[in-house]
């Protein structure tokens, strides 16, 4: 079980691996300098691509209850896409009129029981300081 290790040396280890700021050949001057931002753009492809190829599990690969349910859901289109029906109205469905005056009087009758039951209230604590 237990493995003999190699020694080596420090020296053999530097030649070995090549060191990263060392100076290699000059780019010929006809050569295409690459841009910083293509560079970056290149890269996040990569991220995206290595994404994509990552290999998820198959919920028909496990026995498990908790994780055959979870991975069916995340197998599934979980995004809600809710279609607007006036193309032209970005923000959604307005109130009509009907529906506006409705709920302003619904406000205004709960404002006008607030204050009543307030009234009561006040009147009742002034009859009671009256009292003492």
């Amino acid at each position: 079980m237990k493995e003999k290790r190699e020694r080596v040396k420090k020296k053999d280890l530097e030649e070995q691996v090549p060191v990263k700021g060392s100076k290699g050949k000059a780019p010929a001057k006809g050569a295409p300098v690459k841009a910083g931002k293509h560079a970056a753009v290149v890269e996040k492809h990569d991220e995206e691509d290595e994404y994509n190829k990552r290999v998820l599990p198959e919920p028909e690969d496990h026995v498990n209850n908790n994780i055959v349910e979870f991975l069916n859901h995340f197998k599934s289109e979980r995004l809600i896409r809710v279609i607007c029906t006036e193309p032209k109205n970005d923000h959604g469905r307005k109130r009509s009129d009907e529906e506006l005056k409705q709920m302003a009087d619904e406000k205004a009758a709960q404002q006008a029981k607030e204050k009543e039951s307030h009234d009561n209230f006040v009147t009742s604590r002034n009859t009671l300081k009256e009292s003492r």
